[in-house]
């Protein structure tokens, strides 16, 4: 449960929590759309074009989100922001945001998402789905920065 209040948390005077806030809602609004397909196979992520696309727009709007919410609480806290969007996730790594194996998988997603938008790369049917299949480590990234900033009750 968020907490509106923005009370009780640990002293990070910079961070805009309702940038937070909104940045996780968004996240939890596009899986929730995609989650609504029911539990898609591989088969058919393969063959039904409609469902690939819905996965994967989602997914490239979710991997956005999470971009930027990285990028708003490692440039407000003045930790140093990298070069690439991937790098984006170690501080927060680093300064017990989230975990290592979230960090990496994070990273991941990065590349994915640049994968998706500037269309560089070949990602196969068999990538993209393994990105669908953990989806559920975007909810948990979303929950672990919120939890860090004393957010969630």
């Amino acid at each position: 449960m968020l907490r509106a209040d923005f009370g009780n948390g640990p002293a990070c005077p910079m961070v805009d929590k309702e940038v937070l806030i909104r940045k996780c809602q968004s996240v939890r609004e596009l899986l929730s759309h995609i989650d609504q397909l029911g539990q898609v196979g591989l088969s058919t992520f393969k063959e039904d074009f409609g469902t690939q696309a819905i996965i994967l727009f989602g997914l490239e709007k979710v991997a956005q989100d999470c971009i930027d919410l990285a990028a708003h609480v490692v440039s407000d806290q003045g930790w140093d922001m990298g070069e690439r969007y991937r790098d984006l996730f170690a501080p927060l790594e680093r300064h017990g945001v989230i975990t290592r194996d979230l960090s990496e998988f994070m990273q991941r997603v990065a590349g994915f998402r640049n994968v998706l938008v500037h269309r560089y790369g070949v990602l196969s049917h068999e990538d993209a789905y393994s990105y669908y299949q953990q989806r559920g480590q975007l909810r948990e990234f979303c929950t672990s920065v919120l939890r860090h900033f004393g957010l969630l009750e």
